[in-house]
């Protein structure tokens, strides 16, 4: 956890009293954290992390399952995936047989994304603007008469 943004620590924590960035792991946990206690009915405490029974014990599995995620995948298609309808009753980040799958399809779509943005880039920087055409219409006479 960190006060200031930094390299490891981007996202901001919602169960803190001040702001603080959390890793890329523990925001993870922290959604998956969300979706159990919504399913459960129960409020998930500030600081959940640090209680001795139930949230201290789902916190440190589900980091260490986070951390093996994030050696094979990036965040983002994580997080999306986690978002995503198929994985609606997922509970855990170690469930990868359903995980795997969803997260691929992301990442394909997320550098699909970039390779079109790119493509655009350079054909746009190479070309003029377009001429405009002359149409027979009654704005068209008007902007005539302007010239």
């Amino acid at each position: 956890m960190a006060k200031q943004r930094t390299e490891n620590c981007r996202f901001l924590s919602r169960y803190t009293e001040q702001e603080t960035y959390v890793s890329d792991a523990a925001y993870l946990v922290e959604l998956i954290c969300e979706k159990i206690a919504k399913k459960e009915g129960k409020i998930l405490p500030k600081r959940f992390w640090n209680d001795k029974d139930y949230w201290g014990k789902v916190f440190r599995f589900q980091i260490k399952k986070a951390n093996e995620l994030l050696q094979d995948f990036d965040i983002s298609p994580i997080i999306k995936a986690l978002g995503d309808y198929r994985c609606k009753k997922l509970y855990s980040l170690g469930a990868r047989f359903i995980l795997d799958k969803v997260i691929r399809e992301y990442e394909a779509k997320l550098a699909n994304k970039k390779a079109v943005e790119i493509k655009v880039v350079e054909t746009a920087a190479n070309e003029g603007p377009r001429p405009q055409e002359k149409r027979g219409n009654l704005m068209s006479k008007l902007e005539e008469l302007d010239e």
